[in-house]
């Protein structure tokens, strides 16, 4: 991202992209945002070319969307000793 914040306009354009924190995760993919609290939550959906904000959940509407953001969260990540996608105080008690 750091060439287009540059002003690169030769800037790799990505399919996806992932983020994830403490068992929260977040996929941006073209004008669509998800975003889960936490690996039991469902995924909140959110079409940002109509709302910025991210008032109006529109995962229902779109399953088909939703679908396919949940297996970018699903395989889109590496699994890691030191970042776990579950923090371990959640691990341990279940």
């Amino acid at each position: 991202m750091l060439p287009t914040l540059l002003g690169d306009a030769n800037q790799r354009q990505h399919h996806y992209l992932y983020w994830e924190y403490q068992g929260k995760q977040a996929v941006r993919l073209g004008a669509w945002k998800a975003y889960r609290a936490s690996v039991e939550s469902e995924i909140e959906l959110y079409d940002l070319e109509s709302d910025i904000a991210e008032q109006r959940d529109v995962a229902a509407a779109h399953p088909e969307i939703v679908a396919r953001i949940a297996e970018i969260m699903r395989t889109g990540r590496s699994e890691s000793e030191l970042f776990p996608l579950v923090p371990a105080q959640r691990r341990k008690s279940e």
